[in-house]
């Protein structure tokens, strides 16, 4: 499969929704979830927390367009008079079916009979897709919006003054595999033969997205990590 990239990477921040005293607050009524069991529910009170900051995680998301032309063998069931005993097409020769005694006794003597013509059929395929992956390379679902109102203007100053930043781990060829199979792997390779594809890439943005990530001290000496999408406001799974 033939593979070229038409675009430039593009880097986005989403704005976040949360200030600072909102993204505490948010810290302190949910730190008690953050603990709690089936057998125990700890009171805010008993959790301390060392500390609250943010940090910008890629979302890497890949666009593409899948080409494909290809010969596949198929067959193509045709209906024929009664008295017809076989069809010639091309070069080829294809028997009508017999009829059961059921068969004529239910449709009648002038019934139609069948005909399988085995042909080739020369295919062309397209199709759009996109892929999401977090900034371990995992796939991922993404609600967010990235219209005006929902980025940062000047996304490089955003990440160069933010306290952390999580680029994508993920590597190009890798994006790349996880784009061509979420569109299509290609045809079936059985009765398939001149198979061109091609794979083009028309956009990769790296979407950061600010998360609220608090350190967290409860009973028993046990420590949680609670995250927030300061987006969304949505708490995530540690």
């Amino acid at each position: 499969m033939r593979t070229s990239i038409s675009c430039r990477p593009r880097t986005i921040v989403l704005r976040r929704r949360m200030d600072d005293a909102e993204a505490r607050a948010a810290v302190e009524s949910r730190k008690a979830a953050a603990f709690r069991t089936l057998l125990s529910s700890p009171r805010a009170s008993e959790i301390h927390t060392h500390s609250v900051r943010v940090a910008y995680e890629a979302v890497t998301m890949a666009s593409g367009r899948y080409s494909a032309t290809y010969y596949r063998k198929a067959t193509h069931t045709i209906r024929v008079d009664h008295n017809v005993i076989r069809v010639e097409a091309g070069d080829g020769t294809f028997e009508a079916r017999p009829q059961s005694r059921i068969g004529r006794a239910v449709s009648g003597r002038g019934a139609s009979r069948r005909v399988d013509l085995e042909v080739e059929e020369l295919v062309s395929d397209e199709r759009e897709g996109s892929v999401f992956v977090d900034h371990h390379g995992r796939q991922t679902a993404f609600s967010h919006g990235t219209r005006a109102r929902d980025v940062e203007p000047y996304p490089r100053r955003v990440l160069a003054s933010a306290e952390e930043v999580r680029d994508p781990e993920i590597g190009r060829d890798a994006l790349v595999a996880l784009l061509r199979g979420a569109i299509s792997d290609g045809p079936d390779p059985s009765g398939v033969r001149d198979l061109e594809d091609s794979l083009e890439v028309t956009g990769i943005e790296r979407i950061y997205v600010p998360i609220v990530e608090a350190r967290l001290a409860g009973p028993k000496r046990r420590t949680k990590i609670l995250r927030i999408d300061a987006v969304s406001r949505r708490r995530l799974k540690a």
